[in-house]
């Protein structure tokens, strides 16, 4: 069966020449991606001299691995957030931020396949997330963003992973009550108001004592995944790790 479907999908890739949603190019390389191998290519890494709680790349051009080994940046020695830590996997620009902006406002759900691949590659290669979660989370659309978009890009990435690592995915518990205008264009103090109590936990027990792995797409300034897991740790939550497919740089 298995065979059949691969010689079903060359055909249609021959009839119906798949082509890179980035450069238009025409796509050889056999598989379901949506984008060509040159495109991909263009994708960076996150470096590996980061803040050990927020995830954020440090400004260092030589290797001092081991002691930067738990280092924790000035701002979050200054104001602590409420996370546990972050692990983002890509830099927000070029080609992925494209990507993504395609993935969520042309609505291309079959997208998140290419997404997730780079998550669980990453994650294959034995880097990024706290070792012992128990569930997994994703930080939620409105109810009007998700009749509006029709899916929910950070459950898609979340309902991957949680398949791949075989940890149980806990849906429609963490929720958003309050319907937000985008963070795109507001200052930090903005973005703090703007998120503050818009999200809930719906069945507190379920999640007390627990230490989850929160999934969103893009990690910014933090201010939304810190809100959420300030609900999940007033929920009773032990501890809140995120992983985020891609960070502002």
């Amino acid at each position: 069966m298995r065979a059949t479907r691969g010689i079903f999908r060359k055909v249609m890739d021959t009839v119906f020449l798949r082509r890179c949603k980035i450069c238009n190019s025409i796509i050889v390389e056999e598989g379901k991606r949506h984008i060509c191998m040159g495109c991909w290519r263009n994708i960076t890494l996150i470096g590996k001299h980061l803040c050990s709680c927020c995830g954020k790349p440090l400004q260092i051009s030589y290797d001092l691995s081991e002691e930067l080994n738990g280092y924790i940046c000035g701002r979050c020695r200054e104001k602590p957030p409420v996370f546990d830590s972050v692990c983002s996997i890509c830099r927000y620009d070029g080609v992925l931020k494209e990507l993504i902006h395609i993935y969520k406002y042309n609505m291309i759900k079959s997208l998140g396949c290419d997404l997730v691949s780079l998550m669980i590659d990453y994650i294959k290669s034995g880097n990024g997330i706290h070792p012992h979660p128990n569930s997994i989370m994703y930080v939620p659309l409105h109810r009007r963003k998700l009749k509006e978009r029709g899916f929910d890009q950070s459950y898609i990435l979340a309902r991957e992973i949680g398949d791949y690592l075989n940890i149980p995915l806990i849906t429609d518990n963490l929720s958003k009550s309050r319907y937000t205008g985008p963070q795109v264009k507001l200052s930090g103090n903005e973005r703090l108001r703007n998120v503050k109590g818009a999200f809930i936990v719906q069945r507190p027990d379920e999640i007390r004592k627990m230490n989850i792995l929160l999934i969103d797409d893009v990690f910014t300034t933090g201010t939304t995944v810190n809100e959420c897991a300030r609900v999940l740790k007033r929920a009773g939550t032990d501890r809140v790790d995120v992983l985020t497919l891609a960070r502002a740089v």
